[in-house]
């Protein structure tokens, strides 16, 4: 941001850094994650648009919260490929004893390949998990496992990824 100073000028002014700080105005609060998601950039609106729910997001933090035992979250993806009908991923978010709280699924654009099929599923499940807890403002649970996926090399991809510091969007 910048402040003008002095107008010299109709096409010249004299301008200064600003000092003070100017933020973005926040998004309204969701009511419902439909209404978060559509909040969202055009490419998780897609990744996310055929989430169905067992519970309520409300719900599954209540579960999490106040349940009788610690819950363990697991996200389990899968994806495929056909090389004449194209691509298609599918994730579930559910607990450790077998209790499923929400599926995604969808179609995968681009070249049919497998390997790019079972990486959107798993980028599907980890942005539905991460945005199931940003809408409710609480912390993923340290109790979360990834099980990312079927396909080795998918895994092996993911294990190698984890030697880089930077992150790039």
């Amino acid at each position: 941001p910048i402040r003008v100073l002095t107008h010299t000028s109709p096409t010249r002014i004299h301008i200064a850094p600003c000092t003070e700080t100017v933020q973005a105005p926040k998004p309204p609060i969701a009511a419902t994650f439909e209404d978060y998601v559509a909040q969202l950039p055009g490419w998780e609106r897609e990744l996310l648009s055929h989430t169905e729910w067992t519970l309520t997001p409300f719900e599954i933090l209540q579960l999490l919260q106040n349940g009788p035992e610690p819950h363990v979250l697991v996200i389990a993806s899968d994806g495929s490929a056909t090389y004449h009908r194209g691509m298609s991923f599918g994730a579930v978010i559910g607990t450790h004893s077998g209790q499923t709280l929400a599926t995604t699924m969808g179609p995968v654009t681009g070249r049919p390949q497998a390997h790019r099929a079972e990486s959107i599923g798993v980028l599907a499940g980890s942005r539905l998990l991460l945005h199931l807890f940003q809408l409710m403002d609480t912390p993923i649970p340290e109790s979360t496992e990834l099980i990312t996926s079927d396909s080795q090399k998918v895994i092996n991809t993911l294990i190698r990824r984890q030697q880089y510091d930077r992150v790039y969007g």
